[in-house]
């Protein structure tokens, strides 16, 4: 909040520039998808499902969809 209110950074920027708390996050191929939650639920680690990789018109979508 700080950096987006100080420097006047609006918040599509802000998604596109930094992390924005999301933590570590692991791209893979959706038939491996299986086995990664699985493997994170034996090491007891939360984990969500947080979008997909779509081909398009190189735009990001933030939210439901």
């Amino acid at each position: 909040d700080l950096l987006a209110r100080l420097g006047r950074v609006p918040d599509g920027e802000m998604y596109r520039t930094f992390n924005m708390g999301i933590g570590m996050v692991i791209v893979a191929a959706a038939s491996d998808a299986g086995a990664i939650r699985a493997h994170l639920e034996r090491q007891k680690m939360k984990h969500y499902d947080i979008g997909k990789i779509v081909e398009g018109d190189r735009s990001v979508s933030i939210g439901p969809g």
